[in-house]
């Protein structure tokens, strides 16, 4: 519980690191204040945080103003009158599009304990930087950065990158390059829009994401995600040594059954993306070996690749399943903004690929039958 000063929605941020640490980790505090009497932009900014919490709820003591979105509808002093529901609608939207990443991130913590969301310096702990700017930001698991405005009237978040790749989870366009000579990242200066959010995938990370801002956007229960297909975001890591590659963990199970992991009701996806020369390679694996079950959330429709290299020209790709079968998938590659799509015509269960093929144009011959040598 709260008031509904904007001094308390920034420290709301720092708060919920601290509960981390004390091993409480699913936790948010009462978005708009829980005392006292917020206005519409503290409200609608207060969603724009409060989304990305692990709990989000939205509650107050009965003697103080409403402060549902709706409310500030009638509000006659705000210039957009929609600003709030706004503002609300598209964060909530935003985290649905994350739900199976939260749910990775929590089920990460179930097993080895950690944190679900956290500052950057979680990550970078050698950061100075990112030790003293704690609040305006917090990484969603250890490879989504969400940055916030957290006054009033407020137009531009000076937002601090610690240093690595950072791409733009939306378009794919890379934000931030990492720098090679250096362990100091950078501040860069983002759009404080009522209308989205500024969310960044780290380098070297691949995330489950399913899109509920246009194409699932008649989903209203988090429930109903289940019953549909993924997508794999892809972001790669240009360091020294990693260069060109990613790692990244799937969950799923059908989110009914209790205790998943005892009953072994759930799959657990590692995804693992690397280069040779000509050819780029994502492999699959499922560390849980005696589940049974199927979930329509372990089927992929696409998979998309951020930050591919202005030299890379990849002009085919092909699936290998555990049967040993080729398929070939379609493929698009924007040079622009250096992203490459992935796509079959139905969506492909993790359980069922053992690896995807990137061949770039120069050595292309025909990529449905080349052979594909296991990863060592």
């Amino acid at each position: 519980d709260n008031w509904s000063p904007w001094t308390h929605l920034r420290r709301s941020i720092p708060g919920i690191f601290s509960f981390q640490l004390f091993g409480v980790p699913h936790v948010g505090s009462a978005i708009c204040g829980f005392t006292g009497n917020g206005n519409a932009e503290l409200c609608a900014r207060w969603y724009q945080v409060g989304a990305f919490y692990p709990f989000t709820r939205n509650h107050n003591i009965r003697t103080v103003l409403p402060q549902e979105p709706w409310f500030f509808l009638e509000d006659k002093d705000m210039h957009i009158p929609t600003l709030v529901v706004d503002a609300a609608s598209n964060s909530l939207h935003q985290k649905y599009s994350l739900l199976r990443h939260y749910y990775t991130a929590m089920f990460e913590v179930y097993l080895h304990g950690g944190y679900i969301v956290g500052p950057t310096f979680f990550e970078f702990p050698s950061d100075d930087t990112a030790f003293k700017e704690l609040e305006q930001s917090f990484l969603i698991g250890k490879s989504v950065l969400v940055s916030f405005a957290l006054y009033p009237k407020q137009k531009i978040i000076n937002q601090y990158f610690p240093n690595a790749d950072w791409y733009d989870l939306t378009t794919g366009v890379q934000r931030m390059s990492v720098n090679t000579e250096s362990s100091q990242g950078q501040h860069i200066q983002l759009n404080a829009s009522f209308e989205y959010n500024n969310i960044h995938l780290r380098g070297g990370c691949i995330i489950p994401y399913q899109d509920t801002i246009s194409e699932y956007s008649d989903v209203l229960r988090a429930k109903n995600l289940l019953n549909l297909p993924i997508d794999l975001l892809i972001a790669l890591d240009h360091s020294k040594g990693i260069k060109n590659k990613a790692v990244g963990k799937v969950v799923v199970e059908d989110g009914i059954s209790p205790n998943p992991k005892d009953s072994h009701k759930y799959k657990y996806f590692n995804i693992q993306y690397s280069e040779a020369t000509g050819t780029a390679m994502i492999k699959f694996s499922n560390e849980v070996e005696d589940c049974e079950d199927s979930f329509p959330n372990e089927e992929v429709k696409r998979i998309k690749i951020f930050g591919v290299e202005k030299n890379k020209k990849y002009s085919g790709a092909a699936l290998k399943n555990k049967k040993g079968e080729m398929i070939k998938l379609n493929m698009t590659h924007n040079y622009q903004d250096s992203v490459v799509i992935i796509e079959n015509d139905d969506p492909i269960s993790m359980d069922e690929m053992d690896n995807i093929l990137l061949m770039e144009a120069i050595h292309q011959k025909n990529p449905a039958n080349q052979e594909l040598k296991p990863e060592h």
